[in-house]
């Protein structure tokens, strides 16, 4: 009794029960109840529990916080700089970009290379500092990524 009123076990029957009631539903107009469906998250907590899957990620973001945050404060400054440069440059002539914050918004999209192209700069300065963005956008997704790659190395050079 003890064993079934444990946290995980009540975590397992509460992800069961909404399965269950996600199967057992027919119509779309219970929206509501389908949210329950994200209660089948919890397994993921069972899954860790049985593989230790995620403590390794979590072991290295921890090892490696001060470098992603410095990497993330250059992926802000570089952000608020080029919005504020691109505003200035793409204003008078561009209607999209109204306002720093449609710069930023372009400027996101750009250091991401989503680039969804509802915003585009149209002068040639702007277009060059477009190019600039997005190359500096793709080194900084590498630059995380490179940290992240020696965390694990380390990581796993530890535990051999």
């Amino acid at each position: 009794l003890r064993f079934m009123l444990s946290s995980a076990m009540l975590l397992d029957a509460l992800s069961l029960v909404s399965l269950v009631i996600d199967l057992s539903i027919e119509s779309n107009s219970y929206r509501g109840v389908a949210s329950l469906r994200m209660l089948r998250l919890l397994t993921l907590f069972r899954i860790e529990r049985d593989f230790k899957i995620f403590s390794p990620v979590l072991s290295v973001l921890i090892e490696m916080s001060a470098q992603l945050m410095a990497t993330l404060g250059i992926a802000v400054l570089v952000l608020s700089v080029a919005s504020v440069i691109m505003f200035y440059v793409e204003a008078p002539s561009n209607p999209n970009f109204r306002s720093v914050l449609m710069s930023m918004w372009w400027c996101t999209t750009a250091l991401t290379t989503v680039g969804y192209g509802d915003v585009v700069p149209e002068t040639g300065f702007g277009r060059f500092l477009a190019c600039i963005v997005a190359f500096i956008g793709t080194g900084m997704f590498g630059l995380f990524a490179g940290i992240l790659a020696e965390g694990f190395r380390e990581s796993f050079k530890k535990d051999r």
